[in-house]
């Protein structure tokens, strides 16, 4: 039998407040908190698994039923005590977790747990207790007593299945007792919990107790179930919980005032194990027992931290040796563990909102999550906990912790009337009271001023990845953080080191600085905190000058931390205005924020739908810019009044379908005011505030109308899959993508391409190109530069070639496939560099490509992207962003990757949210010089975000039917400095794809170009016509040359470069 260890003191003053005040560890950055280890027995991993969630209020989720089990009695080294539960209180000089215990300490103990869980469910779950066997008057105490000792339930040496099956026999063997007892109906409970005599594994220090067993949750599987009340209940789970946790205590001396450790209460085991029976899952490591969250949450590490109770021997009203207690104060359940449990409660008392529930850059109030509910502090601008979706698996959790949430300077254990048991948290001296409280993160890391008052806490953000959560039934199996760098639910530390879970951090279970708050804490040179570091002078120029320092008040993509998914996509909003709460005595440490787009100054939410089927393009309606809506109840037309988008004109049009091309729009009566086209297969819509037309066709329409006006006749052109109709002529293209240049029609269809001019003037096509291995997803762009000579056709092939047609020629002036099999975006083009150049952009798998209207890329291009990938056939759109020229191209349905000129992914220009496949569009307002952003999200909330004092239009290129027809309009610069002398290189080097380029800048003539290879042959020779352009391409077949090491000679005009390659075929 091992004894438990006791150091014999006088009695605990806690009848005397100064003295019985609990004296907090000071927790920071340099100073190492103490922490117990975390300790996991191996058997834990396969019997302890969460609750299956719909299984859970299958009898009463608030009855617990607890069960007192004992053993056959022993004296064995190897386990604590003798089996059976302490009486004897001889010895316990220290009230707290003092003998006997029996039926009244456990029924104390457990009102501990129903002050807990009443505090995390914020007023609403009553836990319903009962306590069995019953004591019986006149008899000495006694529990269910199993037919073998402790040890022999968790034996030294045991392989995994021994140790699996005796623990799989001790919950039924504990079942089998109770059941012999009359008085229990199984049947009432829903939670079942076993308190047995002695202690517990985990606990112990010494590690000379290996038979202890460990404190679990107990989850057995199909065919192990105990059955009781003659078979009518079936029952497979049980926490397990030891009668104590002390059982190695030491007094350490190397103080002023001697400290005895290893003391502890059962109160943090207790609430940990039952939050597995409403469904918590452990947010440790379960695979290595590494903290994940820490300190900030129950599953974690937050029944580890210990408070220090003095005791007074001498009479004299000081402490003269502390007792360091562990378990007394157990942290609350991180915002995620809570809604587990209690979302439904919580969104119906507007405890937890969802971010879209709030107005938009204005200020957010966020509650603490250890104040009582309190309905009246609930408005429409506050909550406790608020969600942030970002993905369709991913979002934010917010929450404000603090360490004293009234400012009242901490909290104070209150106890039972015998001092034995630690019942709840409450108030502190100079107003002790008998009422409990909800601060149970007294003990979270934090700070102390020099008259022991508590400070430290903030907005605590974490980020939950249900990808992860749920892949390999990782929820399932309570393997949630089982992968650092991949964790399902993580705090997001907010001062960028990562410190939780992280092995080479001397600080692992976190920090005060994992919270945001908006100042840095100041200390004076004894390490006292003395406030915030928020101080502002009055300067020479009379004006007040902040001299403070900033901690973190913002979380965005461009941050450090960074607000990004985890796939690295950086998220449209951000979170910012971050606060610091109040440090006044007495006032309620409250938080807000405000939450708005990153990249844009305003982000107005339009409307909330049940569903958004469509939206389409900005027109003209009524004289304001107007865009149609196409939702559960038909169509919406949203207008731009009074600095707002509003649905004012009282326009009400059914429709149940849901279109299949985009929403376009033209003026077809050229009276200002705008008719919108709706494709529904072979229906078309059109209709405006004044006029509603449906035409039908035979067969699908493959493409969005348009609408030509410059022709003789103005006429309405529609693509379906058999044929395009012109006016009321019908012609022989199947799935055409059409475009309109000012005066000819353009279709791209059937490997071919098509100049119409106006057929009332000619009445015969004009020039016909074979496309080879044309994909009719793609569509022709249209460049129009004011020297006509060099305006152009542009337009790629299903593996990405891009051909250029100008005059009656048509050229092969890029090939995608040296660089990628993947497919392409859609083209973009538009004079992205500002170089007097005009470059086509377009993206396909990971890399980003820019090419002159020669097929030259752009220095620095093709960019490549790490872990993103283009959507294939998406429009790109060129935006200029506080003069610079950024390049947005689709990945995937998530958001816009963003490149600037020097071939660089731009973070602070790229945007992801939780994104459905509507149009989402770039609309610059000339009159009121805005630039909006209209979007919608995956709950149907239709939201415009837009920049202000855009005094020129920053729309390059706007993605699908640019400036209505895929037109753009441009000069390109062709002279060449004569000043530059002749360079050229070879890309890509070394070739693999049967092509080399040789890339010439500043020829002043004709391109001689000679190939040779190592022993000095000639094996290739041309000479080629110098190009307008100052920067040309010379591509070589190398498909039937053999592998090797080459040098070419590049001249032109008395000027010579040589250059090397090598092939590999």
């Amino acid at each position: 039998m091992k004894k438990i260890l006791l150091s014999a003191l006088i009695v605990l003053v806690l009848s005397i407040p100064e003295l019985s005040y609990a004296n907090k560890f000071i927790i920071r950055k340099d100073i190492s908190p103490t922490a117990k280890e975390l300790k996991v027995h191996p058997v834990q991993t396969s019997l302890s698994k969460p609750r299956e969630l719909d299984n859970i209020n299958n009898r009463n989720f608030n009855k617990l039923l607890v069960l007192l089990i004992d053993f056959q009695a022993d004296t064995l080294s190897t386990t604590t005590g003798n089996g059976k539960f302490l009486q004897d209180a001889t010895g316990y000089t220290f009230p707290i977790g003092r003998p006997p215990h029996d039926q009244t300490y456990f029924a104390l103990q457990l009102e501990a747990l129903k002050y807990y869980f009443k505090a995390v469910s914020l007023g609403d779950y009553q836990a319903e207790v009962d306590i069995f066997p019953q004591a019986v008057a006149g008899e000495d105490f006694t529990g269910y007593t199993l037919p073998h000792k402790m040890s022999y339930y968790n034996p030294i040496g045991a392989s995994s299945e021994l140790q699996i099956e005796r623990f799989e026999q001790y919950f039924l063997d504990c079942f089998t007792e109770a059941d012999t007892d009359e008085d229990i109906d199984f049947s009432q409970y829903e939670h079942f919990m076993f308190i047995h005599a002695g202690s517990d594994w985990q606990h112990d220090v010494l590690g000379n107790s290996s038979s202890d067993l460990p404190s679990f949750y107990i989850v057995v599987g199909d065919g192990k179930e105990a059955i009781v009340d003659d078979g009518s209940v079936i029952i497979n789970h049980a926490c397990n919980i030891p009668e104590t946790i002390i059982q190695d205590s030491e007094t350490i001396e190397t103080g002023s005032v001697p400290v005895v450790t290893n003391w502890g209460v059962i109160n943090s085991v207790m609430v940990h194990e039952f939050g597995h029976s409403l469904g918590f899952v452990d947010l440790y490591n379960t695979m290595n027992n590494t903290p994940q969250v820490g300190y900030y949450d129950i599953m974690d590490s937050g029944g580890s931290t210990a408070i220090n109770l003095g005791v007074d021997e001498t009479g004299n009203g000081l402490a003269d040796i502390y007792y360091e207690i562990e378990g007394i104060f157990p942290s609350l359940p991180g915002a995620w563990s809570r809604i587990i449990a209690f979302e439904d409660s919580y969104r119906a008392r507007g405890i937890l909102k969802d971010i879209e529930e709030f107005t938009f850059d204005s200020d957010i109030t966020i509650l603490p999550a250890e104040k009582m509910f309190d309905a009246e502090a609930i408005t429409d601008s506050s909550a406790y906990f608020i969600k942030i979706q970002l993905t369709d698996t991913e979002y934010l959790l917010i929450e404000n912790r603090q360490v004293d949430p009234d400012g009242d300077g901490g909290a104070y254990p209150w106890t039972s009337a015998d001092d034995r048991v630690v019942l709840y948290p409450t108030y502190p001296y100079p107003n002790p009271s008998f009422e409990p409280t909800y601060e149970y993160d007294y003990l979270l890391p934090g700070w102390i001023s020099d008259n022991y008052n508590s400070y430290g806490g903030g907005l605590l953000i974490w980020h939950i990845d249900e990808k992860i959560l749920y892949e390999n039934n990782n929820y399932e199996n309570n393997t949630v953080n089982i992968r650092h760098s991949s964790r399902a639910v993580k705090i997001i530390e907010a001062d960028g080191l990562d410190d939780i879970g992280n092995t080479s951090s001397m600080f692992w279970r976190g920090t005060s600085f994992e919270p945001f708050y908006k100042y840095y804490p100041s200390f004076d040179e004894e390490g006292w905190f003395t406030g915030w570091d928020d101080d502002y002078i009055l300067n020479n120029n009379g004006e007040l000058e902040f001299i403070g320092t900033i901690f973190n008040d913002r979380f965005s993509s461009s941050t450090k931390p960074a607000l990004v998914t985890n796939d690295g996509d950086p998220f449209l909003f951000s979170i910012y205005d971050i606060s610091s709460c109040s440090i006044e005595y007495g006032m309620e440490r409250v938080m807000s924020f405000k939450f708005g787009s990153d990249l844009f100054d305003f982000t107005q939410k339009i409307a909330v739908y049940d569903s958004i089927r469509a939206i389409g393009f900005v027109g003209n309606s009524d004289n304001l810019p107007t865009f149609p809506v196409i939702n559960e109840d038909g169509i919406d037309l949203v207008s731009y009044v009074n600095n707002s988008w509003q649905d004012t004109l009282d326009v009400n049009i059914s429709y149940d379908s849901t279109p299949t091309q985009p929403i376009i729009h033209f003026d077809e009566n050229d009276d200002g005011e705008d008719e919108y086209y709706i494709v529904d297969n072979s229906e078309l819509t059109i209709f405006s505030t004044y006029f509603n037309e449906v035409i039908n066709y035979t067969s699908p329409i493959s493409d969005a109308p348009l609408y030509i006006q410059n022709w003789l006749t103005p006429v309405l052109v529609v693509p379906t899959e058999e044929s395009l109709f012109i006016g009321e002529n019908e012609y022989d293209f199947k799935n055409a993508k059409c475009i309109f240049n000012g005066e000819m029609l353009i279709i791209a269809s059937n490997n071919s391409l098509a100049f119409m001019p106006d057929p009332e003037l000619t009445g015969v096509l004009g020039f016909q190109f074979d496309i080879e291995n044309y994909d009719q997803n793609y569509v022709p762009i249209w460049y129009e530069d004011t020297n006509a000579n060099y305006s152009s056709l542009f337009l790629q092939n299903a593996v990405g070639d891009v051909f250029r047609i100008r005059g009656n020629e048509i050229e092969e002036i890029f090939k995608l496939s040296p660089y990628t099999s993947q497919i392409p975006s859609q083209l973009a083009i538009g004079n992205i560099l500002d170089d007097g150049q005009v470059y086509l952009t377009f993206g396909a798998g990971d890399r980003v490509f820019a090419i002159t209207t020669d097929g030259t890329l752009a220095l620095g291009f093709p960019a490549y992207l790490d872990d993103k990938i283009i959507k294939p056939a998406s429009f790109p759109r060129i935006i200029t962003f506080n003069d610079e020229n950024i390049i947005l191209l689709e990945e995937n349905e998530t958001g816009f990757i963003a490149i600037n000129c020097d071939a660089e992914v731009s973070i602070q220009h790229s945007f992801f949210w939780e994104r459905v496949n509507n149009l989402d569009q770039f609309y610059w307002d000339e009159n009121i010089q805005k630039l909006h952003f209209i979007y919608s999200d995956a709950s149907s909330n239709l939201y415009s975000s837009y920049l202000d004092n855009i005094e020129e239009d920053p729309i390059i290129w706007n993605g699908y039917r640019n400036d209505g027809y895929n037109i753009y309009s441009g000069s390109i610069q062709y002279q060449t400095n004569q000043d530059d002398v002749l360079n050229a290189f070879c890309f890509p080097n070394p070739t693999r794809t049967g092509e080399i380029r040789i890339k010439v800048n500043n020829a002043k003539a004709d391109i001689d170009i000679k190939v040779f290879d190592i022993a000095g042959n000639i094996i290739w020779k041309e000479i080629i016509e110098k190009a307008a352009n100052n920067s040309q391409d010379i591509r070589i077949d190398t498909s039937k040359i053999s592998s090797g090491v080459y040098f070419g000679i590049v001249s032109s005009k008395n000027e010579v470069k040589k250059v090397s390659f090598a092939i590999i075929n």
